[in-house]
């Protein structure tokens, strides 16, 4: 595998389990309903620890999906394929 096609495999894999990690949580919300619509915990203290959780990984997805756009956008050129930089100064 030639490392352009690592270069376009990685956002699209990033922005997948983002968009995998958000579809989940926001299922598992809505599974927790009752026919009212109100969502239903066992205890205080699994609702406070579920919804931590569930924020927590939302944003955890939500930085996958901008980091894999990010780097859809501006990919990484890894030290191999960029050009040598020149670090010194003409002398005046």
């Amino acid at each position: 595998m030639g490392r352009s096609r690592v270069v376009t495999i990685i956002p699209v894999l990033l922005i997948l389990a983002g968009i995998v990690l958000w579809k989940f949580t926001r299922r598992a919300a809505f599974n927790r309903r009752n026919e009212y619509g109100v969502e239903v915990f066992n205890s205080y203290g699994h609702m406070q620890g579920r919804r931590f959780i569930e924020k927590t990984l939302r944003f955890g997805a939500v930085i996958l999906v901008l980091v894999g756009i990010g780097h859809a956008i501006a990919p990484h050129q890894g030290s191999s394929s960029a050009a040598p930089v020149e670090t010194s100064h003409p002398k005046k």
